[in-house]
């Protein structure tokens, strides 16, 4: 995954071809990606090289279209001396510079609660720091598929895009700000579900349990 997404941030900043991003996809994987002996070595490696060549076609077909495509680091306040660093996938600039779409490029395949992630709000942030006056539309774009970038805040009846409102924007700052100052002063309480548990690394060691729980037999 390492390998995949360093290529897709080339693609944005570089304008890659499709050849050239397949070429740095292979210098990547030679250098960082599972070994010959993994059983789906062969499987991650294709479906990493479809990505990546639908991902250059995707930005080739943005800048024929006259749009500009960044991949630009921000640093949004988050208040109290609070600061997050977010750099989107890309940032999609109309020639006009009068609409700005901030997409966030995924591998894995389309899902609703993908656009409920509270990192949109950070990116619809990043994007009015990098295109002053316009008004940004932040979208999914799933690379491993071919589709259509989907729109994450969307107006209920129609589903067309529309602004998040100023409060869920301040509960997005706020969210990061007290993940900041948690980390600040050492509070890393675990947050246990049945989704994401078994997939983290700390699983076996985790003090917390899936019932959200903490384990009495197991120090932390």
């Amino acid at each position: 995954m390492r390998c995949l997404y360093t290529v897709l941030g080339e693609i944005a900043d570089e304008r890659l071809t499709s050849t050239a991003a397949l070429d740095r996809f292979d210098e990547e994987w030679d250098r960082n990606g599972p070994t010959e002996e993994h059983p789906y070595t062969g499987l991650y490696k294709s479906r990493g090289q479809q990505a990546v060549a639908r991902a250059a076609a995707t930005v080739a077909g943005l800048a024929a279209d006259g749009a500009t495509v960044m991949h630009r680091q921000q640093i949004i306040e988050l208040g109290d001396g609070y600061a997050a660093t977010i750099t989107p996938d890309a940032l999609v600039i109309a020639e006009d510079h009068q609409t700005v779409r901030v997409q966030r490029w995924l591998t894995g395949g389309p899902s609703e609660s993908r656009k409920d992630d509270k990192v949109h709000g950070l990116l619809y942030l990043a994007a009015k720091l990098a295109v002053p006056g316009a008004e940004p539309v932040v979208e999914i774009r799933y690379v491993a598929r071919d589709l259509d970038a989907v729109p994450v805040f969307t107006k209920t009846k129609t589903g067309e895009p529309t602004p998040p409102s100023e409060k869920v924007i301040e509960n997005r700052r706020t969210y990061y700000r007290e993940a900041a100052a948690g980390i600040v002063a050492g509070r890393f309480a675990p947050k246990p579900d049945d989704y994401s548990c078994p997939r983290c690394p700390y699983y076996f060691i985790c003090p917390g349990s899936a019932s959200g729980e903490e384990d009495s037999d197991i120090s932390s």
